[in-house]
């Protein structure tokens, strides 16, 4: 099946933001608006490394469910391997991975996470 790069960033960001909702929803959070903001806090919460790049993915993926291409000054592939290796993170540290041997994709070097 072929999945173009913009509907296989559109997906990720949807996962990250359904984890986003399982985990407000079972802590009885209130919502928060932007997508960014609610990674953040999502992130922060499970103490997740990530820098604040990593986390301004609203932009792209507004431009893609309005548009249906990626921002012209954006490298689609280097968005979605970016927003890939953040949801990868997330979920293994939220199941436990935390400081065992992770291949950093985006980073090109094996590190622990954390």
């Amino acid at each position: 099946m072929y999945l173009p790069m913009e509907l296989q960033y559109s997906m990720s960001a949807t996962s990250l933001e359904c984890l986003e909702y399982y985990f407000r929803t079972g802590q009885s959070l209130e919502e928060i608006p932007p997508l960014n903001d609610k990674t953040e806090r999502l992130l922060n919460y499970f103490h997740v490394t990530h820098n604040i790049t990593e986390v301004q993915i609203n932009r792209i993926r507004n431009r893609i469910v309005h548009m249906g291409k990626f921002p012209q000054n954006v490298d689609g592939f280097k968005a979605l391997i970016k927003l890939r290796n953040l949801l990868d993170r997330t979920l293994l540290v939220i199941l436990g991975y935390k400081g065992k041997p992770y291949y950093n994709i985006v980073l090109g070097k094996k590190e622990n996470l954390s």
